[in-house]
């Protein structure tokens, strides 16, 4: 599968703007960046996450194979935890919408330390801007690397940017439901199941979702055959 780690102020893209700008006959675009920054593909699921320079993005890249075996068959890489299995969840799940980290890695409330599910600090979300309904991400319970998946129980909001090339469009901001599969999320969630399954992870899904978005749009993206 596909991992990729994105500098902030770099960009990722098929055709330059040069070429595209030379294709519609005017100019358009103003750079590659517009085009492929951190703006767009952290946003569209291209780019799983973003950091501010090279060095931090090596460090990125070494945090996450600390979670995978070395080879296909290993092992899982354990490591020393100061966090028991047994221990006490001491943050809470409310009946009202919550931020699920919380839930996974715990949270600091009036200065005091709430412990998630698992070990402290070792929750690491990908995809963080794309497909925003559902949470994944890499963690560790007792030491033992796993892949987890949970659903993102507050409403948020999907911005699509006008596109310069065509004037006709504008900037369109989509509200989504929390506890829903949208197209975008269902598959996001397929996916970290195949990623986390190629990497032969142990997976923990903390599956409260009331079920797919209905209607004709969201079947002719296909929510429901995403799994299928």
């Amino acid at each position: 599968g596909q991992r990729v780690i994105q500098v902030e102020n770099s960009f990722i893209v098929l055709t330059g703007h040069s070429a595209l700008n030379m294709v519609l006959g005017r100019q358009v675009y103003a750079s590659n960046t517009q085009l492929g920054g951190t703006q767009i593909m952290f946003n569209n699921g291209v780019s799983h996450n973003t950091v501010k320079d090279d060095f931090s993005g090596v460090l990125g890249i070494l945090k996450w194979l600390s979670y995978v075996p070395k080879f296909k068959g290993a092992g899982l890489p354990i490591a020393p935890s100061t966090d028991p299995f047994n221990r006490v969840i001491e943050f809470m799940p409310t009946s009202t919408p919550y931020d699920p980290r919380h839930m996974v890695g715990g949270t600091t409330v009036d200065g005091e330390w709430l412990g998630g599910f698992f070990d402290k600090g070792s929750w690491v979300e990908c995809l963080n801007n794309w497909a925003k309904t559902v949470v994944t991400g890499r963690a560790r319970l007792g030491g033992i690397p796993m892949g987890v998946i949970c659903v993102e129980t507050r409403a948020v909001e999907c911005e699509e940017p006008a596109d310069p090339a065509n004037l006709d469009t504008e900037t369109k901001i989509t509200a989504q439901a929390g506890q829903v599969w949208y197209p975008d999320s269902a598959y996001k969630t397929a996916q970290a199941i195949r990623d986390f399954n190629r990497e032969e992870l142990p997976l923990i899904i903390f599956a409260n979702w009331r079920g797919f978005s209905g209607g004709m749009r969201g079947e002719l993206a296909g929510a429901g055959g995403v799994f299928s």
